[in-house]
């Protein structure tokens, strides 16, 4: 892991939770404190992964037990993300008379 020294190990881990606690929190509506996550650096793939050591929130009926991620270094900047497969929409939402379909 130490192979690129413009790499700042600390500093990627500390953002990669940093994503994690954001996409937490909007799903979950509680805090996730830095241990309650246990992140692991993939260098080949510029990847990471989280394996939450806390009950996670219900997505699409299933429970949420990990988050996986990217991260980038350059030009000085860490930059970490996690992006999460839409959710389904309930099946009455799918179309409401009284809104044009355009507007769904």
């Amino acid at each position: 892991m130490h192979a690129e020294p413009a790499v700042h190990w600390d500093r990627l881990v500390f953002s990669a939770k940093e994503a994690v606690y954001k996409t937490w929190f909007p799903l979950a509506k509680r805090w996730l404190n830095f241990e309650d996550a246990e992140v692991t650096v993939d260098t080949a793939q510029n990847a990471f992964h989280a394996r939450l050591l806390v009950p996670g929130p219900l997505v699409d009926g299933r429970r949420l037990t990990a988050l996986d991620g990217y991260w980038l270094v350059r030009d000085g900047l860490v930059l970490t993300a996690i992006t999460l497969p839409r959710t389904r929409r309930p099946s009455s939402s799918r179309h409401n008379p009284s809104i044009p379909k355009a507007a769904q």
